[in-house]
This record gives C-alpha cells, structure tokens and sequence, in this order.
C-alpha cells in the first residue's frame, strides 16, 4: 500500500464538473433518511508530488483528479411537524369550545353542573311542511301508525325539534283530551310557483284525515281551506322558502290548542354552559370515508354524530338531566376511516364541575329558580310580537317575573339572508320584548343580547329547525 502524504499544485484555482443524485425515505413517522451519490470531474490539472516512505520522492505531472462520493443523511422529525404518509391518518379534537352571548366562539375548560328548580316551554310551529308536489307531511314527523292509533296521550321529549315533529299528534291529543270543544281549521298552501292548488287542498285533507282516524275526533270540529300562497310567506327568492310554503297551517279560536308545551321538574340539573361544540378533523391523503364522534359519561352513551368526508364541528345542545350529579368528566372519542383502509381514533375529556345540593333539598330550599323561555317565534325577517305571541308573554312570562328576577333575553335568527342584517334583527327581537316586559315590570334587572345567526339553536336544514331559529329565549332567575 502506499501513503500519499499530501496533495500539491501550482495552480491555486481549482474547476470542477459535480452531478449527484439523491432520494429522500421516511422510515415511519418520526426518522427521515436521504442517501446521495455525487460525482466529481476536475477542469483543471494538479502537479502531485506524492511522499512515499522509504521510496525516493517521484515528480507527476498534469494529474487530472475525479472523485465519486457517496452520503448518508439521517433526519429526526418533531412530532407536530410529522408528514402524512401515503394511505396513513390522523385524526384529532382540534378545538372544544361554545358561544358567549355576543356569538363569540371560546374554548371551554369545563363544565358546570348545578341542581335548581327548573321549567321550559316549548314553542309550537303551527305549521306542518310537506314536500315539493306532495299531499303528505315530511319524513321528518312523527305519525303513529295504525296500530298505534286512539292513544289518548302522547310521549314527548324535552327538546324543540322532537316535540314538533309530533306537531299533529300534539294537537290530535289536545283537541281529544284537554280541549274537546275545541275547533280546528286547516289550511293548505303551495310555493306560489308551479305547485298546483289541489296540492294545497291534499294537504289539508290528508291532516285532517289523520287527526280523525288517529284520536277520533269528530269531523264536525274540523274544517278545512287551500290557498296557493301562505298570508305570511317565507322568502321566495331561496330553495329554503320554498320549502316553508308548502305546508299546512293550523288555527283556533282556543289559544290554549296550540300553546307552547310546559314541562316542569323540580331540583333538575343544568348544565352550563348548554352548548358545547366540538371540532374534529381527520386528514390523510385518502379520502374519508367515515366518521363518529361519540359523547359519554360514566361509560353510558349521550350522543353521537356520525358522518362521510371531512368532518364538520359538532354541537351538542345539553338537555335537562343529561349529565349525572357527579364529577366525572365527559370523555368524547372520534374516530375516522379512509378508502385505504386506515381506520384511526382520538380520545379526550371535559372536566365536570358539580354542585351539589343535598343539603338544599333536604332542607327544601333552593338557591334560585331558573325559568328558560323559547317559546316566541317571529315571523320570516320581522321584529313585531303576533297577538298569539302577545297572549304567550302576559299570560305565561310576566307571572313568573319578580321585582328582583334578572331578564336576560337572546335574541336569534335562521341563516337565511346577511349576516349583519340578522344580527341587527335579533337584537331588534330581543328588545321587542324587553319593551313588553318593562313596561308592566320595571323593578327587574334586564339584558338584550343580538346574537343573530351565529348561534344555530336549531338545525337550519330543516323548515321546522329555521322556524324555530327566529326566536328569543328569555331567561328568569330568581333567588329564594
């Protein structure tokens, strides 16, 4: 072997040709390696006068120098900066958060349960809405069948959109058990376009058809009208007003038939805040097939949400009674599937603050009593009460008021139309009523929020949802 000690030239500027080639791997999600080859071709010559041990010095000239390199390059990734790898997924809860009363979204820490001394109403939408060249109602209403049918009671959930899904069996019931002289007229409608008036008569028939069979009712009671146009129409311009004209409307001389829905409890728990959104995501160079998010506590199922595609944030309206008196967390788990095959899930929590009132209720005393109202729907982009909602507030909100109750009033819109219009629309809803209330209760602290369409109460896809969403809900609280 010889050993060339050091390379010489006379030359001090050195050109040279370079050509590599190189590919980067990644081993898993975490390590990066990238092998590369480069050659090396000299432009310029060298005089090398190499120091062989023991051999007498030997001059070379005009040596041309090549060189071939070969390298090895290992890269560490952190973990939130870790590639997709093809076919692969991650899913996760970015975000668990709700609306404060000006609509702005904020993260939630936890949640507080608190036992109190409860009541609701429930709004009835005196429509019922069918679809396009239809004679019978919507997928979405609760029919009982034939078999099912002269049950004089009806089992109702406390939550808006279930109770007027049973709209007819609401008013079937009433007009059988609680009001039987009462007198109903229905009234058929269409969209005003190329719906036919038969249409609108159909509609009508088939509700009244349904109430006579279904809670024997005697037909004398019921009458019946078609219009090709509702009085007080939605927007036309929109495939969402169209869908709320075509629809059967009900009326009475007995305000009470379709009053809102009251139900009471006393001690229930109440969570606060009620709604609670959550937003998942799954990304992976696949396309999502699936996804669930699930909401527990104690190992018992609350909701869940399933879904296709990318998934969209996620809100739960927390019912009465929902949670349990106790300070176990809600844990939420999602989980999501590719074309690929990869199936992936991520796990959390919500901390849970429960007070207990134990001693309260032994005591038969309560701090105070709450009473929520969303029982006052407005008409398509109007601020003024109807007299049917006249009669609502001084014959059911103004009793429970007291000289030293606290009024907050919210007031809301669907997601039809500009933002900045229903803002400004709610706001002018929630002081209709505040002037209402005032004026026979001026003692009482009050407070009118506008939170327009950012706050979706109700499930805007759906005609009963948007009807329901032109709201204000009135909150009393009362200490004892």
């Amino acid at each position: 072997m010889l050993a060339v000690d050091q390379p010489m030239s006379k030359n001090p500027l050195r050109l040279a040709l370079v050509a590599g080639l190189g590919y980067n791997f990644n081993l898993g999600n975490v390590v990066s390696v990238a092998p590369e080859i480069t050659a090396h071709y000299s432009l310029t010559k060298f005089n090398i006068a190499p120091v062989i041990k023991n051999i007498k010095p030997t001059q070379i000239d005009n040596v041309i120098a090549t060189q071939l390199r070969f390298t090895l390059n290992v890269s560490f990734l952190p973990e939130n900066n870790q590639p997709i790898p093809e076919r692969d997924l991650r899913v996760f809860i970015d975000t668990v958060g709700t609306y404060q009363s000006d609509g702005n979204f904020t993260l939630l820490k936890a949640l507080k349960v608190e036992d109190v001394q409860y009541s609701e109403l429930y709004p009835l939408v005196p429509y019922a809405f069918y679809p396009k060249n239809s004679g019978e109602p919507a997928a979405e209403y609760d029919l009982l069948k034939a078999d099912e049918r002269g049950a004089a009671a009806v089992v109702l959930k406390p939550d808006a959109l279930e109770i007027n899904r049973q709209l007819l069996n609401v008013i079937g019931s009433r007009m059988k058990t609680d009001f039987p002289q009462s007198l109903l007229k229905i009234t058929g409608t269409t969209d005003g376009k190329d719906e036919t008036k038969a249409i609108a008569q159909q509609r009508a028939d088939f509700a009244k058809d349904y109430l006579l069979k279904t809670f024997s009712i005697n037909a004398g009671r019921i009458t019946t009208d078609a219009r090709a146009f509702p009085l007080k129409p939605s927007v036309t311009t929109v495939a969402e007003g169209d869908a709320e004209n075509r629809r059967v409307e009900f009326s009475s001389a007995t305000p009470e038939l379709l009053a809102p829905i009251s139900m009471a409890g006393e001690n229930e728990r109440l969570a606060y805040p009620e709604l609670v959104e959550f937003r998942p995501y799954a990304v992976s160079a696949d396309s999502i097939t699936e996804w669930t998010l699930t909401l527990s506590q104690s190992g018992k199922t609350l909701r869940e949400y399933k879904g296709t595609g990318m998934p969209k944030p996620q809100r739960w309206m927390i019912r009465p009674n929902e949670l349990t008196g106790t300070q176990i967390p809600v844990d939420y788990t999602f989980s999501a599937g590719t074309s690929g095959k990869v199936f992936k899930t991520a796990h959390g929590s919500l901390p849970v603050d429960y007070i207990s009132s134990n001693r309260k209720k032994t005591e038969k005393l309560a701090d105070k009593t709450v009473s929520k109202y969303s029982l006052i729907l407005f008409d398509f982009d109007k601020s003024e009460l109807t007299p049917e909602n006249q009669f609502i507030v001084e014959s059911t909100i103004l009793p429970a008021l007291k000289y030293n109750s606290t009024v907050k009033i919210y007031g809301y819109t669907d997601k039809i139309g500009d933002e900045k219009h229903n803002k400004e629309l709610s706001l002018k809803r929630a002081q209709t009523v505040q002037g209402v209330l005032k004026a026979k209760i001026n003692s009482a602290k009050y407070e009118v929020i506008g939170s327009g369409e950012t706050t979706e109460l109700f499930d805007n896809n759906s005609p009963i949802g948007r009807h329901l969403s032109r709201t204000v809900v009135i909150v009393v609280e009362t200490p004892r």
